[in-house]
């Protein structure tokens, strides 16, 4: 009898979860990402943090290899988007160009969803999620992303704070709490 319950369990949380990811997917299609990116209040909101190009900051790097050793993700970003590009504010674990450049245009970030939904983005394996499987980002190897939106004090969602995988990964409640935390933390220190 035992077995049986926890078996209805286990069909109803998995049953849950397949609800909740395609309703983000549908929500996602109703959204205008471009639209998102470029809300003038959103932008100046993003302008007036004055992160966007500057140089690294060793705090927040600090916090993004936080991030990336408890989470034991070989990358973690916070990645800030205006319209057309993000932005690396900090970054561990990028090498080659892409870390010299600390940016991305936007269409290749996943980040961008974290900043349409306004809400954390969970991608365990990237080939078979609805969102990203044709993603210019999964073509280029990256298996599962973790991301937390990062607002303003004034509530507006500027980019994300992330961790990046080559390999699929299944990410917990648990890691995202962590994540949330870290990044809360980074905001704070920007805004303090």
């Amino acid at each position: 009898m035992v077995v049986l319950v926890l078996a209805v369990i286990a069909v109803t949380i998995v049953i849950g979860v397949v609800v909740v990811e395609r309703y983000r997917t549908a929500r996602l299609s109703d959204i205008d990402i471009d639209s998102c990116l470029r809300n003038v209040a959103r932008l100046d909101a993003l302008a007036a943090t004055g992160l966007m190009d500057a140089p690294p900051n060793s705090e927040l790097d600090a916090l993004t290899s936080e991030a990336a050793q408890r989470l034991r993700a070989p990358m973690a970003i916070m990645s800030l988007l205006d319209e057309r590009r993000a932005f690396f504010a900090s970054a561990h674990g990028l090498d080659g160009e892409i870390a010299v450049r600390r940016e991305n245009p936007v269409h290749h970030s996943y980040c961008k969803y974290v900043v349409a939904l306004d809400e954390p983005l969970k991608v365990n394996d990237s080939r078979r999620h609805r969102l990203v499987k044709d993603h210019p980002a999964t073509l280029n190897g990256t298996r599962s992303y973790l991301g937390v939106p990062i607002r303003t004090q004034s509530g507006h969602t500027i980019g994300s704070f992330c961790v990046v995988d080559t390999v699929a990964r299944h990410w917990t409640e648990g890691d995202l709490h962590i994540l949330k935390n870290i990044g809360d933390r980074a905001m704070a220190r920007v805004t303090s």
